[in-house]
């Protein structure tokens, strides 16, 4: 079984990089990319593919149903949580 090709957006640069650490650290996720705003996941969305977005649900500048909007209409297949 392949692992889950996953792309973290959190503002909280140390929440996010102890997620990347803990999911990088599992055989079941392939940590591609984090990035600490929408602006910088939707630049690299469609270049990096993921298959699960963890994303934060308030962000400085977007609100985090904007964001789904906005990423559902690039890649519709993708699952996101925000937790």
């Amino acid at each position: 079984m392949n692992p889950t090709r996953v792309v973290l957006v959190d503002d909280h640069p140390l929440f996010r990089r102890g997620v990347a650490q803990l999911l990088s650290e599992s055989q079941r996720f392939d940590m591609l990319e984090e990035f600490g705003n929408a602006e910088e996941l939707l630049q690299n969305l469609e270049r990096l593919d993921p298959e699960l977005l963890l994303i934060d649900l308030q962000m400085p500048g977007t609100s985090g149903l904007s964001l789904l909007e906005q990423i559902k209409a690039r890649c519709e297949d993708t699952w996101v949580v925000m937790p």
